[in-house]
């Protein structure tokens, strides 16, 4: 069971842009989310975004993506949980896509708990290439915390291997495809 008063780092699968805002609801407001640069150059969205204290990652930049990784782990040191898309893009057909490591470096690094969350339906009702919501169910499953207590870096592939295969389970459990 997730103790919410501890930080976390929640990794979610995505499916749709409206992913976000279903995992605000889902997990509560003491979330910052792991956004790509791009998105905060979108008029209101980026404005808002960057005064709440959310995390940008500029993927074509490798000094600035470490930094901006490093300003994840500082928030979750300082007690707010983080929400990362380790897919790092939207999914094709609904499964989930391999992962990237940055998020599970800086769950080491800070030492917090790492928490799956399937999304299953987002799709349907923001598909991937439309900007029209549609009507329709979307489930969320938060699994149970994975420890990072006493691992190190050395230790990211194996923790990227358990949240991906945990986080496929949840995604399975709410009729989703792996």
């Amino acid at each position: 069971d997730v103790d919410w008063s501890r930080p976390h780092l929640f990794v979610c699968n995505h499916q749709s842009m409206i992913d976000v805002p279903i995992a605000f609801v889902a997990l509560g407001s003491n979330v910052r989310f792991i956004a790509k640069r791009e998105l905060g150059l979108v008029p209101l969205l980026g404005h808002y975004m960057r005064a709440t204290g959310m995390i940008f990652v500029n993927r074509g930049d490798g000094e600035q993506a470490r930094q901006s990784i490093q300003a994840a782990g500082d928030r979750m040191r300082a007690g707010a949980s983080v929400l990362a898309f380790p897919e790092g893009t939207r999914s094709v057909d609904g499964s989930i896509g391999p992962f990237k490591k940055g998020a599970f470096v800086v769950a080491i690094a800070a030492q917090v708990p790492v928490v799956p969350v399937a999304i299953e339906g987002a799709q349907r009702v923001l598909p991937r290439d439309g900007f029209r919501v549609r009507p329709g169910v979307v489930r969320v499953r938060i699994g149970s915390p994975i420890p990072t207590a006493g691992l190190g870096y050395d230790d990211r592939d194996a923790l990227l291997t358990r949240v991906r295969d945990a986080l496929i389970e949840q995604h399975r459990l709410v009729g989703g495809r792996s």
